[in-house]
């Protein structure tokens, strides 16, 4: 199993894995992805998972990166990890929210380099910063590993649907 195959935990992929898929945004933001993190977003982005879980992807991500990091950079509290949204490195890009207020972004580095994945934890109000990538870091908490992430969604694999046309209005 390589680190973009979740058929386990997610079922069949939306869509095939296309490294491709990210190269618009790529290109708008001057940022390249991690080869797993593309190939991810580009077969299960653009989707709910479990019914709770949004996952941004090729159609979705710039948008929610415009409409919700906002106001999320505003609930950074004095002891969270710097919470600044944008394309440069060091800044965080959003892939993914819950409807309890909960954000998971990957905060950009170099080319080639692992991205680390910054979550905020709406019921708690913090920020806390995992130095594994979106990939590894989705395994786990979707696998039951991290319950301080997601509660209980139920029987594998989970249900995997797309997000609608105009998930932000």
């Amino acid at each position: 199993m390589n680190d973009v195959d979740f058929a386990d935990l997610l079922g069949a992929p939306l869509r095939a894995a296309d490294r491709m898929a990210m190269g618009p945004l790529e290109a708008a933001w001057s940022v390249t992805f991690p080869e797993d993190t593309a190939l991810f977003l580009s077969a299960y982005g653009d989707s709910v998972i479990a019914g709770q879980i949004n996952i941004f992807g090729p159609r979705t991500m710039e948008e929610a990166n415009s409409f919700l990091a906002p106001s999320l950079a505003e609930l950074a509290g004095d002891g969270d990890p710097v919470i600044d949204f944008g394309h440069r490195p060091g800044q965080l890009i959003l892939w993914g929210t819950t409807p309890d207020g909960d954000a998971f972004a990957s905060q950009v580095s170099a080319a080639g380099d692992e991205w680390p994945t910054v979550y905020f934890n709406g019921l708690e109000m913090e920020w806390t910063r995992d130095e594994v990538g979106l990939t590894q870091w989705l395994r786990a908490a979707l696998a039951g590993h991290r319950r301080d992430v997601f509660p209980e969604l139920g029987s594998l694999p989970h249900s995997v649907t797309e997000l609608e046309d105009r998930p932000f209005g």
